[in-house]
């Protein structure tokens, strides 16, 4: 099982399930082979032109005498394409808490699909209690901590999961 995060535009209601946009938060196999098409896909375009720099900046050094192996350019590629990896599902987070969209709600699922009916089964059900009550009947409370006696200690009998002895 995977979790997802589901994000929503300010916009939208959450129960509208086209708006929501879920991401699995996992190694991302295309992210590490691909990062920059992969960051231009998901329109992330501050990281995009970082990793274009990076590329440029390991492509220009040699013309200015800074001898750079082949195997130090490989590594250096090779980092980039495992951060952008790793950190592919909160790269996609924080682009799109930059274009307005807030994170609803965290799921676990296998799927997508199952992720996106397991959130909108949560908001069904969370309707449904919130209207249970009528209007006659006042909706349950827990008591306010004023309206709760004090117990004075060792009347309990109990001390954390430990019951006393009765003597």
């Amino acid at each position: 099982m995977a979790s997802f995060a589901l994000f929503c535009p300010k916009s939208a209601t959450p129960l509208d399930p086209a708006r929501i946009v879920l991401v699995r938060e996992s190694f991302s196999l295309w992210g590490f082979l691909l990062p920059l098409p992969f960051c231009l896909w998901h329109r992330n375009w501050r990281l995009s032109a970082l990793l274009v720099l990076i590329g440029l900046a390991l492509s220009v050094l040699p013309s200015f005498g800074i001898m750079i192996t082949e195997g130090s350019v490989l590594a250096v590629e090779l980092l980039m394409g495992l951060y952008v990896g790793f950190a592919a599902a909160d790269i996609r987070a924080a682009a799109l808490e930059r274009r307005d969209y807030d994170l609803v709600d965290v799921v676990m699922a296998r799927d997508e699909d199952s992720a996106l009916l397991r959130f909108l089964d949560q908001c069904l059900n969370q309707s449904l209690a919130s209207t249970r009550h009528t209007p006659n009947q006042p909706a349950a409370s827990s008591p306010s901590p004023a309206s709760v006696p004090a117990m004075p200690l060792g009347t309990s009998g109990v001390l954390g999961l430990f019951p006393e002895s009765q003597r």
